[in-house]
Parts: structure tokens; C-alpha cells; sequence
């Protein structure tokens, strides 16, 4: 579970700016997700790293190492045009946007 206060310290923002800074990251990272879904359906490795990279650089910003992970290497594998299972990398990032999501101290 996200540690807000360990997040906040790290960040030097205080508890509400993080809240804020996580709550538009979830609401462009979903955005960036129905994009990347099509992508993935389409097989089309140039938007699947463009938007794999969105993802990766907002949430490395803010220290969410899981889903920076995840779409580091969806983006490291669509670079090269190999053929991957990247749906599983993307229900990967899903799970993680949803627990993070989940989270009540976002509300």
C-alpha cells in the first residue's frame, strides 16, 4: 500500500499536493490507458511506446515504482518490435491504477 506521508516527504510536497499530483496522474494515466489498449488490440508498437512512456515518466515522477516497472518495460519491448504478451504487461498497469485508485486517502 502507497504510504502518502513517506510519498509527501520524498516528494517535499505536503500531504494535499500529493493527493492532488496522484489524483491528476490517475485521471491522465487512464486516459493514456484507453489509448495503449487499442494499441496493444492493434498490435502497433510505436503507440504502445508513446503512450507505455507517458505512463512510465508521470508515474516515475511520483515515485510509483510497480507501475513504472510495468511500463518501462512494455515500452523497452515495443522499441524493439519484438512480439510480446503485452496484454499482460497492460492488466499489470490496470491492477496497479486500480488498487491505487482505490486508495481512500485520494478521495
Amino acid at each position: 500500500m502507497l504510504d502518502l506521508e513517506l510519498l509527501a516527504a520524498k516528494l517535499e510536497f505536503d500531504l494535499e499536493d500529493v493527493r492532488m499530483l496522484l489524483n491528476m496522474f490517475l485521471e491522465n494515466a487512464n486516459k493514456s490507458m484507453i489509448t495503449l489498449e487499442n494499441a496493444v488490440i492493434e498490435n502497433n508498437f510505436n503507440e504502445i511506446k508513446n503512450s507505455s512512456h507517458a505512463i512510465k515518466g508521470s508515474a516515475s515522477n511520483l515515485m510509483l515504482e510497480d507501475i513504472t516497472t510495468l511500463s518501462s518495460k512494455m515500452e523497452e519491448l515495443a522499441i524493439s518490435s519484438k512480439d510480446a504478451d503485452y496484454n499482460s504487461l497492460f492488466m499489470g498497469i490496470k491492477y496497479e491504477l486500480e488498487v491505487l485508485e482505490k486508495m481512500e486517502v485520494l478521495a
